[in-house]
């Protein structure tokens, strides 16, 4: 069995193929919401934490199936009015104008990088996917305009 320090270092690897789309990548939480300055300098951010893991027995011959779930946590913030006070959100922007380029960049980081269509992460895993429900929050409403999602991904181990 591969290390798990090792699968998801490889993970963050690979989700920094996402380049300057994320000015801060992390596996350690970080609050975006207490200090505005803070969120200025670190969004867009992702953030990666690792959840359950479940194992399973389908057959003694097989082996262990394993299933680590992860968890990415994304922020953005919707860009100033051009004409109102300094730091006020533009109230014409939807936030998920500004999520929905974050979304599909942690999609294409993780798109399958091998020729049967699976993202291995350079071979450690079976595969790694986007799997479940993304959950929106567009900060629409939020005075400082920050906006968020919660993106699980799925990954089975060997």
């Amino acid at each position: 069995m591969v290390a798990r320090e090792t699968v998801y270092l490889a993970l963050l690897a690979q989700l920094q193929t996402a380049g300057s789309t994320f000015k801060t990548y992390t596996r350690r939480w970080k609050s975006a919401w207490d200090d505005p300055a803070q969120q200025v300098a670190a969004v867009p951010m992702l953030i990666q934490q690792e959840q359950t893991e479940n194992v399973t027995w389908t057959n003694r011959g097989i082996g262990a199936v394993r299933i680590w779930d992860v968890r990415l946590e994304i922020y953005g913030k919707i860009p100033p009015n051009p004409v109102g006070a300094p730091g006020v959100p533009d109230s014409d922007t939807p936030g998920s104008t500004v999520l929905n380029p974050l979304i599909d960049a942690v999609e294409a980081a993780l798109a399958p990088g091998d020729k049967d269509g699976y993202q291995t992460l350079g071979g450690l895993v079976i595969d790694c996917r986007v799997e479940g429900t993304i959950i929106k929050v567009l900060g629409d409403e939020d005075p400082s305009g920050l906006c968020g999602a919660i993106i699980p991904l799925r990954i089975v181990v060997p």
